[in-house]
């Protein structure tokens, strides 16, 4: 399946809220999940919108701890077998990923949790920051 958004949106009614069983975490903007549509699972990458953490297989030895500093707390924030509500959900350019906001039980955007940490940047596109120095520009 190439894109998976269009398969969820068919199977999603328009104002139900979408759902998610977390997974496994791969880094600090990315974790595998199972979304639930009318009682059914689909399993889907999903990607932080708008969101950038650094890289595990950073430029810079400095880059690659942060890297798993930003993902050893996302694990914390979304251990496996947590329940999230994804919004805005959104084709990724990776087939089976999705990009989407994720919101923790709670209410808080998971996204803004990492970035008021200094753990991850907001980001619209083009360059990326860098973390290999130290004012992460």
């Amino acid at each position: 399946m190439k894109y998976l958004l269009p398969v969820l949106l068919f199977c999603n009614n328009a104002f139900a809220e979408i759902t998610a069983i977390t997974g496994r975490v791969y880094d600090g903007d990315t974790f595998a999940a199972e979304i639930i549509l009318d009682g059914a699972k689909v399993r889907a990458n999903i990607r932080f919108i708008n969101i950038d953490a650094p890289e595990l297989k950073g430029e810079c030895e400095e880059e690659t701890i942060w890297a798993y500093r930003a993902k050893d707390r996302l694990a914390e924030l979304i251990p496996a077998g947590s329940i999230v509500r994804l919004e805005n959900l959104k084709d990724d350019k990776y087939p089976g990923r999705v990009n989407a906001n994720v919101i923790l039980p709670g209410g808080r955007d998971a996204g803004d949790v990492l970035v008021s940490e200094g753990l991850a940047v907001y980001y619209g596109g083009g360059k990326r920051i860098n973390w290999c120095n130290e004012t992460k520009e």
